[in-house]
């Protein structure tokens, strides 16, 4: 029995810090006000307007995984801004085959699968 309630514990303990990993993100987010998307095989570099920073931002917070950060050499890379302030940065693989995110602030780094809506809204943005 106790070997249960230690696996319940565990589980909650995941769960909870799951979340507030969810939560940190969003409101990392939320503050967002400039995008700057440096499409690294290509070499263009582009800023988003107003509009289209709160469509992307929208995006951003939609069907996201936390997990481990992994280490590749990124395609893409997503600077995002509260004002002219650098308040964190994306750096995306979309390699055919299992495409990914890295997430990196001050405060809160983590990675994730590639969504799908992600992967469009770059694709047209290219």
């Amino acid at each position: 029995m106790k070997a249960v309630h230690l696996i319940f514990i565990s589980f909650l303990t995941l769960t909870a810090c799951y979340q507030s990993k969810i939560d940190k993100y969003n409101s990392i987010i939320d503050r967002v006000t400039r995008v700057e998307i440096n499409f690294k095989n290509t070499g263009k570099k582009i800023e988003l307007d107003k509009n289209q920073v709160e469509i992307f931002k929208d995006i951003l917070k939609r069907n996201i995984e936390p997990e481990i950060q992994r280490k590749f050499i990124a395609d893409i890379q997503i600077d995002l801004y509260a004002n002219e302030n650098r308040i964190g940065f994306l750096t995306v693989t979309d390699k055919v085959t299992n495409p990914f995110v890295n997430f990196d602030s001050d405060d809160l780094n983590f990675g994730f699968q590639m969504t799908y809506e992600i992967g469009q809204y770059l694709n047209e943005k290219e």
